[in-house]
């Protein structure tokens, strides 16, 4: 195992208090950490801590082309970030949101390199994870993030999996011990010629949320 530090959730609510309380010191100070979502092991940071947002890249062999997504409050809506809704956005934020989704969309945000997309998009999601949803009110801000895997790489399930040089590469690891399921990272949902579609299927399967689309004018 790295040499970061570990802490591992649900021993207690006292040391998952502790978790949240070392996490955001982490975090404000400009470091990167792993912790668990609802879907598999993320890697993040602050969205505004550029230094922190290059260094995720690094330690992932990530190209800056594939930028880091915003993980959300769940009280929070795309429209908080600069991207204009429109009926199908809403209901499908409805049924999904927080959860296993991710909007990419057009925001009027100046946003920070790795984190903005073609044509100025940014990348929205909300976890349905209640120690990172309490992480997100406490320190009042997003976390530019993705999966902690290497780019090309299977997606963690459990922290024992994680790279050795990742491990080495991050300032603090939150343990929330192995998933029981597999890996299945956010469904992805963007806007092409003005209509939404699927970008990339994941946890909510394709036949579910395609024909919310096709209400599209």
């Amino acid at each position: 195992m790295g040499t970061a530090e570990r802490i591992r959730l649900g021993v207690s609510a006292e040391s998952d208090a502790e978790c949240l309380r070392r996490c955001r010191e982490v975090l404000d100070s400009g470091g990167v950490t792993i912790f668990p979502t609802d879907t598999v092991y993320g890697i993040g940071c602050r969205w505004d801590r550029p230094d922190a947002i290059r260094r995720i890249f690094r330690i992932k062999q990530r190209p800056l082309g594939q930028p880091l997504a915003l993980l959300v409050e769940a009280e929070r809506r795309p429209a908080d970030y600069g991207v204009q809704e429109d009926e199908v956005l809403r209901d499908v934020l409805r049924r999904w949101w927080p959860g296993a989704l991710t909007v990419v969309a057009a925001t009027g945000l100046s946003l920070a390199e790795g984190l903005c997309g073609p044509r100025n998009t940014i990348g929205l999601r909300a976890p349905d994870h209640k120690w990172l949803q309490t992480l997100f009110r406490e320190m009042n801000t997003p976390l530019a993030a993705t999966s902690a895997n290497r780019s090309g790489q299977p997606e963690i399930l459990c922290i024992e999996d994680l790279d050795e040089e990742i491990l080495d590469g991050v300032d603090l690891i939150v343990d929330g011990g192995p998933f029981p399921h597999i890996p299945c990272p956010s469904t992805v949902i963007g806007k092409e010629k003005g209509r939404w579609k699927i970008l990339r299927e994941g946890a909510i399967p394709r036949e579910i949320l395609e024909p919310l689309f096709f209400s599209q004018r």
